[in-house]
C-alpha cells in the first residue's frame, strides 16, 4: 500500500464520485417505479367544462361553495347570486311582482338568472351539467325548482360560452352541482326578516341519504318547504324619501284620476287657452309647446272642472289631493319659455300599496341515485318535483292602451251649456267657463233624468263643442 497523500486524496474523491453516482442511479429508479405503480383514478368533467377550478381555466370561472349559501340573509338561491357582480336581477321576488302578463321571456312567480344583463334567455343554466326542464318557451330555466339542500357548489362562466353550449349561453353558464353521493340525515332550517320586521322568510328541509353495494351505488331523497310573507314599499323609509323628493318622477301615469284623452278631433289652441285664461301670468297651458294638440289628455277634478298634468297653468286648476300619500309634487323645467329653462310644480303619483318583495309559497320534492356497473360505466336518474305559489298586485286598470272605449256625445241633450256657440273663439270659451250658468243649454238632460244619455260637466262640454266634429265620440282616460 502506498503512503503517497495525493494518491489517497485521489482515491477517496473517486470512491465518492462512484456513491454519489450509484445514490442518484438508484432514486431515479425508484422515482420511475413509483410512478409506474400510480394510476389515475378519476377524471370529472362537468357542465362548466372543468373539475373546478377557477384558476386553471380558458374561461373565467367563478364558484360559490355551499357554506356560502349558508351565510347568506336570503333564503332563496338567486338572492345570493344576485349579489356577485356577474349576476343581473331578471326575475327574483323584487322584479316579477308587478306583472301578470305572461311573454317568452316573463313568466309569473319564477325566479331566473341573467349574467351580465343579457337576459334570463341568454343565460344558460345546468345541473350536474344537464339542461333543467325549462319554464317557458325560450327555455328560460326556474331556479326555484334547484333543490337547494342539495347543492355542493355553483360554478359559473362568467365570459360566455356560446361557442360550446350554443347561443342562450352568449352571457355565460351557471351549474348547479348537487351532491350525489349523500349519505346520512340532514335537517336544516332558517328563519330571517328585514330590518323593518317585516318580510319573513322561512325554510325547512330533511335530506336522507344511503350508499350501498359497497359504495357502488347512492340513493338520496330530500323536501323543502319555503315561505316568504309579504314587503309592501310604503312600510319602509327608503321608498317612501324617494317618493317625497320633488326632484324624481313618479309611477307611470296619475292613477285614480280621470281624464278625456284627445286622439284626432281635438279641441283647438284657442279653446284651451280660453279654458284656462285664469292660469297665472307667462306660463303655458301645455308644456312644450310643441305637444300635438291631436296627442293631448285632459284630466277630471272631482267637481267635473279640467286640468292639465305637466302644464304650468294647468296644474293651477288642481284641486285633488297631494297629500305626500300618493300624490306628491314634483319640479319639471320647462325649456320651451324663454329666456331657458323654468322649474314649475308639477303632479306626480305612486303606486304606494305595491310590493317590494312578493310574498312565496314553495314545496319541493327530489330524489336521485347512482350506481357504478364498473369503473367505466355508471347510470343514474334523478326526479324534481317544485310547486311554486306567488301573488302580484297591480295598480289600477286603464281605458286606453289597447283596452280604450268611447263614449256617444250628442250636443243638444248632453252639453250643458249652449251648443251653439263657437267655443273655438277664446273669450266665448273664457266667458263659458267663468260663469256656465249664464249659457245654459235648455235642451239638456241631466244624470238621473229620464231620456239621460251621456251628459257632461261643463268644461268638457266647452272642450267637445270646440272640436271640428262637435258630436263625434270621445274617449275616456
Amino acid at each position: 500500500m502506498s503512503n503517497n497523500p495525493y494518491l489517497l486524496k485521489q482515491s477517496l474523491l473517486a470512491a465518492s464520485v462512484s456513491v454519489a453516482l450509484a445514490g442518484m442511479a438508484f432514486s431515479s429508479t425508484a422515482y420511475a417505479a413509483a410512478a409506474e405503480e400510480e394510476e389515475l383514478e378519476e377524471v370529472l368533467v362537468t357542465g362548466s367544462r372543468i373539475v373546478r377550478k377557477d384558476f386553471d381555466s380558458n374561461s373565467p370561472i367563478v364558484t360559490v361553495d355551499a357554506e356560502d349559501f349558508e351565510t347568506q340573509t336570503g333564503l332563496n338561491v338567486e338572492s345570493y347570486l344576485n349579489q356577485l357582480p356577474e349576476y343581473n336581477p331578471a326575475s327574483s321576488p323584487t322584479t316579477s311582482q308587478g306583472d301578470v302578463q305572461i311573454t317568452p321571456i316573463n313568466s309569473v312567480g319564477i325566479a331566473s338568472i341573467s349574467l351580465r344583463g343579457f337576459g334570463a334567455n341568454r343565460s344558460l343554466v345546468l345541473v350536474n351539467g344537464k339542461r333543467p326542464t325549462p319554464i317557458n318557451a325560450l327555455m328560460v330555466t326556474d331556479v326555484n325548482g334547484v333543490p337547494s339542500a342539495l347543492i355542493q357548489r355553483v360554478e359559473t362562466i362568467t365570459g360566455g360560452a356560446s361557442a360550446v353550449y350554443g347561443a342562450d349561453a352568449v352571457a355565460g353558464v351557471t351549474n348547479f352541482i348537487l351532491r350525489d353521493n349523500f349519505e346520512g340525515f340532514e335537517v336544516d332550517t332558517q328563519i330571517g326578516q328585514t330590518v323593518e320586521g317585516d318580510g319573513d322568510e322561512r325554510r325547512l328541509s330533511a335530506v336522507l341519504g344511503a350508499n350501498f353495494a359497497d359504495g357502488r351505488g347512492n340513493v338520496t331523497l330530500g323536501v323543502e318547504r319555503y315561505s316568504r310573507k309579504a314587503v309592501f314599499q310604503e312600510q319602509h323609509d327608503f321608498y317612501k324619501d324617494y317618493w317625497a323628493n320633488p326632484y324624481s318622477g313618479g309611477t307611470f301615469g296619475l292613477q285614480g284620476i280621470n281624464g278625456y284623452a284627445c286622439n284626432l278631433n281635438c279641441p283647438p289652441n284657442t279653446t284651451i287657452d280660453g279654458l284656462f285664461a285664469n292660469r297665472p301670468a307667462g306660463t303655458n297651458v301645455f308644456t312644450p309647446l310643441a305637444v300635438n294638440a291631436n296627442n293631448r289628455a285632459y284630466n277630471f277634478n272631482s267637481d267635473g272642472t279640467v286640468w292639465v298634468a305637466g302644464s304650468q297653468g294647468g296644474l293651477s286648476k288642481y284641486t285633488g289631493p297631494r297629500d305626500n300619500g300618493e300624490y306628491f309634487t314634483q319640479v319639471t323645467l320647462d325649456g320651451s319659455i324663454p329666456p331657458g329653462d323654468k322649474s314649475f310644480n308639477n303632479l306626480k303619483w305612486y303606486n304606494t300599496k305595491a310590493f317590494a318583495s312578493a310574498p312565496q309559497e314553495r314545496y319541493s320534492f327530489f330524489a336521485s341515485g347512482n350506481f357504478d356497473l364498473s369503473d367505466t360505466i355508471n347510470v343514474y336518474a334523478r326526479g324534481t318535483f317544485a310547486e311554486s305559489k306567488t301573488e302580484t298586485i297591480l295598480f289600477g286598470t286603464s281605458v286606453v292602451g289597447g283596452w280604450e272605449t268611447t263614449i256617444p256625445y250628442n250636443p243638444a241633450t248632453d252639453s250643458p251649456v249652449n251648443p251653439d256657440l263657437d267655443y273655438t273663439n277664446r273669450d266665448i270659451a273664457a266667458a263659458v267657463r267663468a260663469n256656465p250658468a249664464a249659457y245654459p243649454n235648455p235642451n239638456f238632460i241631466g244624470t238621473g233624468k229620464a231620456g239621460a244619455r251621456f251628459p257632461v260637466p261643463a268644461e268638457l262640454a266647452i272642450l267637445l263643442n270646440s272640436r271640428p266634429t262637435k258630436n263625434g265620440v270621445w274617449q275616456p282616460n
